[in-house]
Parts: C-alpha cells; sequence; structure tokens
C-alpha cells in the first residue's frame, strides 16, 4: 500500500508545475543536515511556483520576492493531503532517483574505502620501506598529497602505480649497501618497461616522493642539506637507494688522484695510478667514481699526514692554475712532478664530484674549496661545510679576497635573498660583505693567492 502510494505523490508532485526548485533544495538541505529540518529559500518565485505553494502550503505567495520554506512545515502540509501516509524522506529519494545519504555519511564512507584501500597495501607488502611510505600517507605527512589527489581523480589507476612503487621499495629494502643498479635496468625488472619510473611519469613522481620521504624518516640526511640543482639533488637521491639515473654525463674533473678499487682496498686502480704518474687530468664519470674505495690525494701513503685537495668551481681557474704548476715545475727542474691533488666542480656540484670527495674525506684529505663570491657560490662552501664539518675549509674566502675580487656586476635582491641560508661562521661576514656590496666576485681576481697556496703545500 505505502508503495503505492508513494508512486502517486511522486507522479502528482513532478507532473505539477512549480515544485521542482523545492523538492531539490530540500534534498540538498536533507544531504547537507543528516537530518530532517533547516528551511531552504527561493528566491524570484515564478508565478507557477507561487501558485503551486499558495495551493499545497494554504497561503498566500502571490507578492513575496522570496519564498522560504522549512521543511517542516513541508511535511506538515503533506500530512493534510491524500498522501499523508508517505514519508516526506522517502517522497523526496523517490523524485530525486537516488538514496538521500547525508554529506557527512557520504564523506564517512569514501574515507573508509580509502582507508580500506592502503590498509590492503599495508597488509600486501611488510618490508619496512613500504610501510613507512604508506603509513606517511594514511597520515597524510608532508609529500604525500599527490597520492591523495591521485586517488580521488583515478583510484584504479593508482591501485597500479602504487603496487610498482611498492615493489620497487622492496626490492631496495633487499639490497646490499653497495649494490648499484642502473635506473632503466631497474624499472624493466619491476615494472617490465624501462622507462617507467622515468622521472617525468606518474609513476616515477611517486617513487621519488616515497624515496623523499624514506630518505628524511629512515636515513636520517645532514640536518641542513642545501639542494644542487634540482637534477643533481634527484640523481643524488636515486643514488642514495641504490640506482644509477646518469653515470656517463655525470662527471667530475680531477688530477693529482688516485684511488683503491671498490672491491679490493688492498689494490690500487691502475688507471688513476698512471694517470697520476703521467700528469693527466680525467673527466671521470660517475660510473667510474662509483668503482672506487677509498680515494687519496696523490699517491697512497698511509704513513703520511692528511693531504689536501684543492677545490674549484671554475674550469678556466682550474686551468689557469694548472699551467702556472707546469712552468714553475719545469723552472724548478722538477717537470716529472705529479700535478697537485685537484678537482674542478664545473659550477653546481654533481654526484659524481660529491661522491669523489666522499672518497677522498674517507681516506682523511682535508678539502680546500675555492668559488665565486656569490650567494650561489658561499652556499656550495657552505653544503661542504655541513657535508665535512672537520675536513672542508673556505679557501681564499675572506672579506679581503672579497674586495680582490669584486666586479661590478650587480647581485639582484632575489638572489641576495639566499644569503640567509648561509649559517657558517666562516662565511657569516662575507655573506655580509656581499650583502652590503650587492657585486658579485669572481675566482681569477684571486689567482694569484690561490697560486700561492698550492705552490706552498707542493714544496
Amino acid at each position: 500500500m505505502q508503495s503505492d502510494e508513494l508512486e502517486k505523490a511522486k507522479a502528482y508532485f513532478t507532473s505539477t508545475k512549480g515544485f521542482a526548485r523545492l523538492f531539490k533544495a530540500m534534498a540538498q538541505k536533507y544531504q547537507s543536515l543528516g537530518r530532517w529540518g533547516g528551511s531552504v529559500t527561493l528566491t524570484s518565485p515564478k508565478d507557477e511556483e507561487r501558485e503551486a505553494f499558495s495551493a499545497l502550503f494554504r497561503a498566500d505567495f502571490s507578492r513575496q520576492k522570496s519564498i522560504t520554506i522549512s521543511l517542516e512545515r513541508f511535511a506538515k502540509a503533506l500530512e493534510f493531503t491524500k498522501f499523508s501516509s508517505v514519508s516526506p524522506v522517502s517522497l523526496l529519494e523517490e523524485i530525486q532517483g537516488e538514496s538521500l545519504i547525508s554529506n557527512a555519511e557520504r564523506t564517512a564512507g569514501k574515507e573508509r574505502m580509502k582507508a580500506g584501500f592502503f590498509g590492503d597495501l599495508l597488509s600486501r607488502y611488510p618490508q619496512p620501506y613500504c610501510q613507512r611510505w604508506l603509513q606517511a600517507i594514511i597520515a597524510k605527512k608532508s609529500g604525500t598529497r599527490p597520492v591523495h589527489t591521485a586517488y580521488e581523480t583515478h583510484p584504479e589507476l593508482l591501485r597500479v602505480q602504487m603496487d610498482h612503487v611498492l615493489k620497487a621499495l622492496s626490492d631496495m629494502n633487499r639490497q646490499l649497501p653497495d649494490k648499484i643498479e642502473r635506473l632503466p635496468i631497474f624499472a624493466r625488472r619491476i615494472t617490465k618497461d624501462p622507462h617507467g619510473f622515468d622521472a617525468n611519469s606518474d609513476t616515477g613522481r611517486l617513487l621519488i616522493q616515497a624515496m623523499k620521504i624514506l630518505d628524511s624518516e629512515v636515513r636520517g640526511r645532514d640536518p641542513l642539506t642545501f639542494p644542487l640543482t634540482g637534477t643533481e639533488e634527484l640523481t643524488e637521491l636515486y643514488y642514495s637507494f641504490g640506482l644509477l639515473r646518469d653515470d656517463l654525463w655525470n662527471f667530475v674533473t680531477c688530477t693529482g688522484i688516485t684511488a683503491a678499487a671498490v672491491d679490493h682496498e688492498n689494490k690500487d686502480l691502475s688507471y688513476l695510478a698512471e694517470a697520476y704518474r703521467q700528469q693527466v687530468t680525467l673527466n671521470l664519470p660517475l660510473r667510474e667514481v662509483v668503482r672506487m674505495g677509498n680515494a687519496y690525494a696523490g699517491a697512497r701513503s698511509p704513513n703520511e699526514s692528511a693531504k689536501v685537495v684543492f677545490v674549484v668551481e671554475n674550469s678556466g681557474v682550474f686551468s689557469a692554475l694548472l699551467d702556472r704548476f707546469r712552468g714553475y715545475s719545469e723552472d724548478e727542474g722538477l717537470a716529472e712532478s705529479p700535478n697537485p691533488p685537484f678537482l674542478c666542480s664545473h659550477g653546481q656540484f654533481k654526484l659524481a664530484s660529491l661522491l669523489l670527495l666522499d672518497k677522498l674525506a674517507a681516506s682523511g684529505a682535508m678539502i680546500y674549496y675555492s668559488g665565486d663570491f656569490d650567494p650561489e657560490g658561499l652556499l656550495m662552501m657552505e653544503r661542504l661545510l655541513l657535508r665535512y664539518p672537520s675536513q672542508a675549509k673556505p679557501w681564499h674566502y675572506t672579506v679581503a679576497d672579497y674586495q680582490l675580487a669584486q666586479s661590478e656586476q650587480v647581485i639582484s635582491p632575489q638572489r641576495l635573498k639566499q644569503l640567509d641560508r648561509v649559517v657558517s661562521s666562516e662565511l657569516v661576514p662575507l655573506a655580509e660583505e656581499i650583502l652590503r656590496a650587492e657585486r658579485a666576485g669572481y675566482q681569477e681576481g684571486i689567482l694569484s693567492e690561490l697560486w700561492r697556496d698550492i705552490k706552498a703545500h707542493e714544496r
């Protein structure tokens, strides 16, 4: 009986002009409140709406510019019609063609489904890396928003991508600390596609986000690590998880360096030993740096005190200092002398530069770094001071050196703002002076001072 009455009520209210806006507004109000209550207001009512409401509510709406109806008023008016046995909520649902779940109930239902989605992944991937990343996602920690956005838009596609990333994290968890694999080979093994983890793909971006979270939570990186360039920061992140992104174009220029083999610390790498003996300068790609064990400033000699490796940012300065060293050696009758331990970063540090410096630091070498007198140069020095707190030394990075090297090149306010990140006591006076002068200084202006130090160390 109730069903017949409901059908008749639906037929009446949908066929009678003037009720469509009212029923839609009441349905929205019910959903927003999660209960039968509140009021709805219809602005600029049409004549057909005024006529329909006047008949149902037994009131005159002919002159009103807006009409406000409470849901309770509608329910009472319904009781005085031939549809008195019909529930107003059932009538609304029948007319709207859907169950009127409240917004709160709908949200709760979605959250339950999302919890089930990630709960299933938690149970299927018990490895520590996977658990840490998934727990970070569930807690909505910084860096996980893209995962939630992907779930809201394409949950089924996200499931496939999550499976790939979690399989990758599981594999990383099982790898030996010194095992290195090239990214395309790794991607092909995990996803069957060598481009499956490319940084510009959705799955690749998810993997990067996961590694960043793990990098901060699991590995405990340096308390203050300034980024290199975006590309180099990413290359270092991949490497910290055993993946090589680019091992040929990523290189460091060096001379006067020797090293042991990574798998045999008592065995020298013969090509570096020969290059040292013949005074050869090398562009060492990351591929070769990875093969090194400890590296040494000059020939390996455990009985000697810590040696110094000189590092410059500019390739022209690097070559000019080597030219002076060769000329000096010939004048002094030391033409066969090996080149001093010397590195060039070619601007911002690449991973190859940092890994070689890591290996030199591990053997006890002191790292003297000279760069340009600008925010970027000081931040590079700051990075080395943080990475090697007892072994990195600013090399001619004083206010007096800056005055010798200063140019007319104005530093923009945006770049000067970067000096706020310089906190090391050795660099703060220089940062303050650059901030005051607003001019860049270049290494070429202190070439003679740099050369005097190299000559003094080589005697």
